[in-house]
């Protein structure tokens, strides 16, 4: 649903560690030049899913998205990417 958006190139969703919910919907999104924010993205999915599908995790930007050969989300590479995030967000 994401890659609806004009200004999201690429993206992926996991689930974020969360310990209330258990875990919530993260999105790594790939923006164009047109200086998308986390905001409009956050917006625009809560304008099309249900409550419980928002990406109450939040945004992060990232340069792409790992997949292999065959296009398929790397969607262990991007769990690593939110643990190395997050270590960089406590300090």
């Amino acid at each position: 649903m994401l890659l609806t958006h004009p200004n999201v190139k690429d993206c992926g969703v996991i689930g974020k560690p969360d310990e209330v919910a258990g875990e919530v919907a993260l999105a790594f999104v790939v923006k164009d030049e047109s200086g998308l924010s986390e905001a409009e993205v956050l917006n625009y999915v809560a304008g099309k899913v249900s409550y419980a599908k928002r990406l109450h995790g939040g945004v992060i930007f990232v340069d792409e998205i790992p997949k292999n050969p065959s296009g398929k989300i790397l969607r262990r590479e991007l769990r690593e990417r939110l643990k190395a995030y997050l270590a960089k967000a406590k300090l």
